[in-house]
């Protein structure tokens, strides 16, 4: 897997910069589209074409992904995914995508790790270095440093857990906001999925 992010890295890193940030987001909201996007500016630019991300066509107000040129070999390069996707489909995987971008892995490995140290290990509170290994940790100073501050809501359990009504008065409006019913949302496809004509 890492050889995969790797290649991914560096294929982004060789991708003009003033484009990277917008190909960025477009990874964000269609992952697909955009990465067979960067694999085809990848397989041109390896190949010895110079590679233009969305040129200005004469007379028109659209714009390609790629103006492809080499010698006397010149054409635009529009990528397009095919996928067996709904339009709701694609339009619900965009909104989970956003919303697992919004969610990071970090904030739950703080989380876990308080919640973690107030555990039980064979009816003993769980050691500090335990914690830490089950993050990952080659030792706990991470943990006490990062991670391992106690809430003022203590109490002890064989697992972790996560009791909501004791972070009641801190969570507040937000928690209302969690029981209030989920209403979906139409997100716009990207302009790589709209059909251009």
């Amino acid at each position: 897997m890492s050889a995969v992010r790797a290649l991914f890295e560096s294929w982004f890193g060789a991708y003009p910069k003033a484009q990277q940030a917008e190909l960025q987001g477009r990874c964000l909201a269609d992952f697909y589209a955009a990465f067979f996007e960067l694999f085809l500016y990848s397989y041109f630019t390896n190949g010895g074409y110079a590679v233009t991300p969305h040129p200005q066509v004469a007379s028109s107000t659209k714009k390609p992904d790629y103006l492809v040129e080499k010698d006397a070999c010149r054409f635009y390069l529009e990528a397009i995914t095919a996928r067996d996707l709904s339009d709701e489909e694609a339009a619900k995987g965009r909104v989970k995508n956003l919303l697992l971008d919004a969610i990071r892995a970090r904030m739950f490995r703080h989380t876990y790790c308080s919640a973690r140290l107030q555990t039980l290990d064979h009816g003993a509170p769980v050691s500090p270095y335990t914690a830490a290994m089950e993050l990952g940790h080659g030792g706990q100073s991470m943990g006490d440093r990062v991670y391992g501050h106690l809430g003022t809501v203590r109490h002890r359990s064989e697992v972790v857990e996560y009791r909501v009504e004791q972070h009641a008065a801190i969570l507040g409006e937000r928690l209302e906001l969690l029981r209030a019913p989920f209403v979906p949302v139409s997100v716009p496809a990207p302009k790589s999925e709209r059909n251009v004509a």
